[in-house]
């Protein structure tokens, strides 16, 4: 008996352009054999052996983080802005269509995060991320007391905290003047507009917890999750942080370099931003 092949497909915004790229997706796998899910369906049970990612990096960062669990790799295609996680853009569609139906690629495994947010002795949330959390989003200049593996670290007062992995080292992190990560053995501890601090960033092994517990009394900064979900610290709760136990699984074509592939993608945005192009 030949093995039944599924794909999901998912999108976030769909638009009418996504829509006819939807339907000339599922044509392609319709003509190779190969059943079409959602992404919905692929949570609530349904198997599927990737994941076609259409949409920008917030696309890829979604689907990603939802099937680690399952080790369900996911292919972007950029029709987004960067695309940094991306591995074709939108005019090769066809190109990554082919690998998937031929299964001519490779997979990438990426470290994640996951936080618990803690009231006293009880959790009352938990998320994991691929890029980063922050711990912010307040309108205020937030309080928070920095935990390093059980050692306290320092008291700081900043527009937020981030914790990023070396995925997130080009995203958020970078934006806010933090290093890039070539490997994935490290994260990066990174003070958004800190007021009296000495130290803007650190890099930590991937093997740290980071714990940090909101001191103020007067802003209610937000623990994100990606940029996608979140959760508010009130006063004294604790938000802690340590490697998932979980990889994400991102599709790659031929071999890319990680440093010249940020360089052209920043270039490429810079390109359709002065051509009026969004």
């Amino acid at each position: 008996m030949l093995e039944r092949r599924i794909i999901g497909i998912y999108t976030q915004y769909c638009n009418a352009e996504l829509e006819k790229v939807i339907d000339a997706a599922k044509r392609f796998f319709q003509e190779h054999d190969i059943e079409t899910t959602s992404l919905e369906n692929i949570l609530q049970g349904q198997k599927a052996e990737a994941i076609l990612s259409l949409g920008g990096d917030g696309c890829v960062l979604n689907s990603a983080r939802s099937v680690a669990h399952k080790k369900i790799p996911v292919l972007g295609v950029n029709f987004g802005h960067i695309g940094y996680l991306c591995s074709a853009e939108s005019n090769e569609l066809l190109k990554a269509l082919q690998a998937l139906a031929d299964r001519q690629y490779t997979i990438e495994t990426r470290t994640m995060l996951h936080c618990d947010v803690y009231q006293g002795k009880g959790k009352v949330w938990e998320s994991e991320a691929l890029n980063e959390f922050l711990v912010g989003g307040s309108n205020r200049t937030v309080s928070l007391e920095i935990t390093i593996n059980d050692q306290k670290f320092a008291n700081i007062r900043s527009d937020g905290i981030l914790l990023s992995t070396s995925t997130g080292s080009t995203a958020h992190s970078f934006s806010a003047g933090g290093p890039i990560l070539t490997t994935d053995n490290n994260f990066c501890l990174l003070a958004i507009n800190p007021i009296f601090s000495i130290i803007k960033s650190l890099i930590l092994d991937t093997t740290s917890v980071v714990s940090m517990r909101n001191l103020s009394n007067y802003a209610f900064p937000f623990v994100v999750a990606d940029g996608q979900r979140d959760f508010q610290l009130k006063e004294n709760m604790l938000a802690k942080l340590r490697q998932s136990d979980y990889k994400a699984n991102l599709i790659q074509l031929g071999n890319r370099q990680p440093i010249l592939h940020l360089h052209n993608s920043l270039q490429r945005l810079i390109a359709r931003e002065l051509n009026g192009q969004h």
